[in-house]
């Protein structure tokens, strides 16, 4: 409901590629099985992340292994092959939870921006300080650098300092706030459309919005051209 009631101001909102993000490039890695995860399966996966034994949210093959069982050994090799760095057999878990929430083919964007803010509320009680959401943004975008075109290691930081200040009216803020702000904020939604193929009234509802904006737009030009006249 909240994504319908914000989509049109949403796409008038957002003229500029978000976050330093080239969105004409944007698309979930394609041969990752690992995407095509239910809703069910993905909430228990980013709580496997969340809820890790040792806090360093770092996660091997072999405890991946642990949740996803071995006939999925040949998929999980693939995916790491995009986090790796160097001789390290662990990869951040925290990136590999945002990409396989974010990236995931079948979720709709309503559900991708509920479980990633719910993800990165590490106190568990729905507030968020401006440190969580800065944390959130630069976590996001870095892990989506390691497998999707169009992606830069870390966001503007012009931009992070405006989502703070649009998205926090209060600090810390509420996670019901910071989920309507997300619903109403066009550049977070084109983005997010960009990597949620199956989710097609999404799609529709911002490219109305667009379409509708520039309308108004030109409708705005035309009148102060003939004011003027």
């Amino acid at each position: 409901q909240g994504f319908f009631s914000g989509a049109r101001a949403a796409a008038a909102r957002a003229p500029a590629p978000p976050m330093g993000v080239d969105c004409s490039r944007l698309e979930p890695p394609v041969d990752w099985p690992l995407l095509l995860w239910d809703a069910q399966l993905l909430r228990d996966f980013l709580a496997f992340v969340k809820h890790s034994e040792d806090g360093s949210f770092r996660i091997s093959k072999w405890r991946m292994l642990e949740f996803t069982g071995s006939q999925a050994l040949q998929d999980i090799s693939s995916v790491f092959t995009a986090f790796e760095k160097g001789s390290d057999t662990t990869v951040s878990g925290l990136h590999l939870a945002a990409v396989l929430l974010l990236c995931n083919t079948e979720a709709t964007v309503d559900f991708k921006v509920t479980e990633c803010l719910k993800l990165f509320d590490w106190s568990g009680d729905g507030a968020f300080s401006s440190c969580d959401l800065v944390f959130l943004l630069n976590t996001c975008v870095s892990a989506l650098s390691c497998c999707v075109p169009g992606v830069p290691r870390a966001p503007r930081q012009e931009d992070v300092d405006r989502y703070c200040r649009e998205a926090m009216a209060e600090d810390p803020a509420s996670l019901t706030s910071l989920t309507q702000w997300a619903q109403n904020n066009g550049e977070v939604l084109g983005l997010l459309v960009k990597l949620s193929p199956k989710d097609t009234v999404a799609a529709a509802a911002i490219a109305t919005a667009s379409t509708s904006s520039r309308m108004s737009r030109a409708g705005t030009t035309a009148h102060a051209r003939a004011s003027t006249a």
